[in-house]
């Protein structure tokens, strides 16, 4: 496998994976990094309310912004299968070098039923489909799951086993998950020369749905509100990260003929992670904004719209005693593509 494809850094990679869930965030090893990154702010980034990332307007102001005052909360409900797309893309740009990007789409599906004891749901999630681009040093690779018989056999194996595996979980009545049960077809690469990519997978898929509750506070809101969410986000075993979010219930709009909520948010990350080689991340400052959708009718987020920035301080390829500023960015979008309500379930 040629050595630019792998592009190790198990920090940042877990990192990724990890940051406000969903598989939501995921800053590819697209570096050969070693030892300590120290990652800052962009000092030409000055982000706030009403700073969202530009989505082609796909959705429109009502002139009706009645709105009656309510405690909004995301909910899956039992009976009803959801289907999500996730759109993430990462680019790195090293001075003097042509960009470095990451592109993924997953979709996935979740049947929601009741539990069998305890009140909540049940949930079983899988990945439907997975597609993966990978550009760097002016080589691309890229893997979708719905091509059979890709010319990157070993690409493929790797990647494949995000759409042969499920996950089981129970949620209580604020979607917390209670437990989680993985399953399916298990897919080894470990002597495989990718090992140092991430997967995807049933972490991702549990990563969504732990997601979808957490910009809502549990006060009842009007248009023109703001609340703020503040805590500790774990990142497997390598630390924890801090952050604190502002949120702003800005309009109501309208985005595919459903009558939503816009609400737009701004925040900071902090933190240091470190791994078992080492290698240590000082997370400084780090920016993200966005807007979300949200449809009461529903009681579910129809559409998000995130970015994230930042600029690492990176070993220089050549000569690791140097620090190289590689500005990142980060966009993900999530778009609820269907709710489809299925049989009764059986209490």
């Amino acid at each position: 496998m040629p050595q630019w494809l792998v592009l190790g850094c198990p920090v940042v990679a877990a990192l990724a994976k990890s940051i406000l869930g969903g598989g939501l965030l995921f800053i590819c090893s697209l570096w050969q990094c070693q030892g300590q990154l120290q990652l800052r702010l962009p000092q030409q980034s000055q982000a706030g309310y009403g700073v969202v990332p530009q989505v082609g307007q796909i959705w429109q102001t009502v002139a009706d912004q009645s709105f009656e005052p309510t405690e909004l909360r995301a909910e899956l409900k039992a009976g009803n299968t959801y289907r999500f797309l996730v759109k993430t893309d990462v680019t790195l740009s090293p001075p003097g070098q042509t960009q470095r990007l990451f592109s993924m789409e997953q979709q996935a599906r979740y049947d929601v039923g009741l539990r069998e004891a305890g009140k909540g749901v049940a949930v079983r999630g899988i990945t439907e489909r997975l597609k993966v681009d990978i550009q760097a040093a002016g080589r691309s690779v890229s893997y979708d799951s719905l091509v059979k018989n890709p010319a990157d056999a070993e690409l493929a194996k790797h990647f494949e086993a995000a759409v042969y595996r499920y996950v089981k979980m129970e949620l209580n009545t604020q979607m917390k998950i209670l437990s989680r049960h993985e399953a399916g077809r298990q897919v080894e690469n470990a002597g495989s020369p990718l090992a140092v990519l991430p997967h995807f997978g049933p972490d991702e898929l549990v990563q969504i749905v732990e997601s979808l509750p957490q910009p809502f506070t549990s006060r009842v809101v009007a248009v023109g509100d703001q609340w703020q969410l503040q805590g500790q986000q774990p990142v497997g075993e390598l630390g924890e990260l801090s952050f604190s979010i502002d949120y702003r219930l800005a309009e109501v709009v309208e985005y595919q003929r459903h009558r939503c909520v816009a609400i737009d948010f701004y925040g900071r990350l902090s933190g240091e992670l470190a791994d078992e080689a080492a290698s240590r991340v000082d997370f400084h400052e780090a920016q993200l904004s966005g807007r979300l959708l949200y449809d009461p009718a529903i009681q579910m987020i129809r559409y998000s719209d995130q970015q994230l920035l930042m600029v690492a301080n990176l070993p220089d390829e050549t000569d690791h005693q140097k620090k190289v500023h590689v500005p990142l960015s980060q966009k993900i979008v999530l778009e609820l593509m269907q709710v489809v309500p299925k049989k009764k379930p059986k209490k």
